[in-house]
């Protein structure tokens, strides 16, 4: 029987709290009053209008509310009662208080804030489980060993707010900066007098290159949150099964990225953009390994359990393939495209994958005696095993025309296969052509010439497999 994925009580609305302090009333916090009270009383006088507009729509049955406060506007700059300095204020009025109160929304619906009772939450599902298969080591950690959900991250549709506007409201939300420190009420008036007034539009100038900044930081907070998931998995694993439960690995949910990869009516995104994106987020990856390990491999700790040679080893080998690839990437940022299709030839003992790491860390984490070295160990190990090489998996997209232009000629496509019998033939001789189809081998010189989208694509994602992560 399979263990249903829900939390027995029922989730408790949010309080509207920051703190202990009512959010609707920061905005009579000292910083942030004296910028806000015209403003409010210009929201009110007009907040009556609309309500005068409803009422007369209703009695008359005729009109629209929208027209008729768009009126009201109008009769006021006639008047000059009006300008445009005023509606100008007023609509940066209303701006604040819609960002102020799409962060409650946020808050009410993550619960981002109440960080304890997340994890108890979260602890609660794998009690649950653990019940479920008490005695049963394998079912529990075969549970725990699925991918439940997966979370692919795009771009465009988010850039509705700028940088700054948008980690203010999930500071906001979540009682946090985005380093993860708590923040108290007067630091969140200090964030909000820095946005009010202020223009909440996008920058102009959004490229890939700060597409794809944006985009591994919220990697990096969900690998983050993530961990926090494992040792919540592992802390129970040990309470239920203690004499199994450091074979534990946990999945779970994976992370996934198409941000630089999908070239799908992007002008700007070439191929050694794409390479070169998979190869800096693996090296950012195995700095964050390099670094969890560093922390657990300190002198004393090496000094106590000898068992820890095997671990050594791994962090020596995430070293020697961070140092190639960060070289790696360097040629490629100069635009010597023969000399980075040189360096990767040449580098015929590189990492393609983690299981070398992984079975290095499953040795030591079976020998060493220490419980506590032992979980975060077995919480690294558990990131390789969903990760790889990279803060994600990648995502890649070709669209049908693309395939159509790359294919067209070999079949012989003199017509669109909307009749059976049309679409049948294609198939057909598609069949045909993989019966005779013989691997080549390719290299970026390749990319560098190759015209057609989809078989660059194609080259591109076998290039990626062999020198980046082939996981």
């Amino acid at each position: 029987m399979r263990y249903k994925w829900v939390i027995s009580q029922e989730k408790q609305p949010c309080k509207g709290h920051i703190n202990g302090y009512i959010m609707e009333n920061i905005f009579t916090h000292p910083k942030i009053a004296p910028l806000y009270k015209k403003k409010r009383a210009n929201i009110a006088s007009w907040h009556q209008k609309l309500a005068e507009s409803k009422r007369l729509t209703l009695e008359t049955l005729d009109g629209n509310v929208l027209q008729q406060l768009g009126f009201h506007l109008h009769e006021k700059m006639n008047e000059d009662a009006l300008n445009f300095d005023a509606i100008s204020t007023l609509i940066e009025a209303l701006s604040d208080e819609a960002f102020y109160h799409r962060t409650k929304t946020l808050r009410d619906f993550s619960n981002a804030h109440e960080y304890q009772e997340n994890i108890e939450r979260v602890k609660t599902i794998f009690l649950g489980i653990a019940r479920q298969y008490a005695d049963d080591f394998e079912g529990f950690s075969q549970q725990l060993e699925r991918v439940c959900y997966g979370i692919v991250l795009t771009a465009h549709p988010t850039f509705s707010q700028n940088a700054a506007a948008q980690q203010l409201l999930c500071e906001l939300a979540s009682d946090q900066t985005m380093a993860g420190q708590k923040l108290d009420t007067e630091a969140m008036a200090e964030r909000l007098h820095q946005l009010l007034g202020k223009t909440h539009m996008p920058e102009d100038n959004i490229d890939i290159a700060r597409e794809t900044q944006w985009s591994q930081q919220i990697l990096g907070i969900a690998q983050q949150s993530l961990q926090q998931i494992y040792d919540c998995a592992i802390e129970v694993a040990q309470e239920y099964f203690p004499k199994q439960w450091r074979g534990l690995k946990p999945h779970l949910i994976s992370l996934a990225s198409w941000v630089g990869y999908d070239t799908d009516g992007r002008t700007d995104i070439g191929w050694e953009v794409s390479f070169g994106n998979r190869l800096s987020a693996s090296i950012t990856q195995l700095g964050v390994y390099q670094q969890q390990l560093e922390e657990i491999l300190t002198p004393e700790i090496l000094q106590q359990e000898k068992q820890l040679s095997h671990a050594q080893q791994a962090l020596a080998l995430i070293i020697t393939e961070q140092q190639r690839r960060t070289a790696e990437m360097k040629i490629l940022q100069s635009g010597d495209i023969k000399a980075f299709g040189q360096k990767l030839h040449q580098s015929t003992d590189r990492l393609k994958n983690t299981k070398k790491l992984c079975d290095l860390l499953d040795q030591s984490i079976q020998k060493i005696t220490d419980d506590a070295i032992a979980k975060k160990l077995i919480n690294i190990n558990a990131q390789m095993r969903n990760y790889g090489l990279c803060t994600s998996h990648c995502h890649l997209r070709v669209n049908s025309v693309q395939l159509h232009n790359a294919v067209w000629q070999i079949l012989g496509l003199g017509e669109e296969p909307v009749e059976e019998t049309t679409w049948r033939r294609y198939i057909h001789k598609l069949n045909n052509i993989f019966e005779k189809t013989q691997s080549v081998t390719i290299n970026v010189g390749v990319l560098t010439v190759e015209s057609m989208n989809a078989k660059r694509l194609m080259m591109l994602a076998r290039l990626m497999l062999d020198y980046v992560d082939d996981a």
